[in-house]
């Protein structure tokens, strides 16, 4: 198939599920899908993005490839441009960054004496039995209470397939 072709067509899917996508978001808003209904169509669409994604992923390994040869696997960006006005995108190589390698900090810590903290930066998180542990020690409970917050993200949707 022809690379026009097949853009043509992925154009046409587009605007297809486009028109679907906003026909699913009026038909929810109006009240008129049952729980049912939502579950169908979600699913559905939760294909067609997986669907994307996959296709998409060797497209964007290419044109990371492509990047890192025109900068030379120096950071910076790179504007791709397609065959149309409007289609475009935007590599990112980003400079390399310092990962600390899993060590014992204290043992760092002696080895660094003063200029530890030049160096590095450490953070702070709740343990993750952090309110077994608070539950333990009922004399600190109140104090632990005063320095942390216990918050929920939203709840996940998963459609099977």
């Amino acid at each position: 198939m022809a690379a026009s072709d097949l853009i043509a067509r992925l154009k046409r899917a587009q605007a297809e599920i486009q028109a679907a996508a906003r026909d699913a978001k009026e038909a929810l808003a109006e009240g008129d899908l049952s729980l049912k209904d939502q579950v169908e169509v979600g699913q559905a669409l939760w294909r067609i993005s997986n669907e994307a994604q996959g296709a998409v992923a060797p497209i964007k390994d290419s044109l990371r490839e492509e990047a890192l040869e025109r900068q030379k696997g120096l950071p910076g960006r790179q504007f791709l441009a397609g065959r149309s006005r409007g289609s475009r995108c935007t590599v990112v190589v980003p400079p390399p960054t310092v990962k600390i390698r899993v060590t014992d900090i204290n043992e760092l810590r002696t080895m660094l004496g003063r200029d530890f903290d030049t160096f590095f930066r450490l953070t702070v998180s709740p343990h993750p039995d952090f309110s077994a542990r608070a539950a333990e020690r009922p004399d600190l409970i109140r104090d632990l209470a005063r320095i942390v917050d216990t918050v929920s993200g939203p709840p996940r949707v998963t459609f099977n397939d």
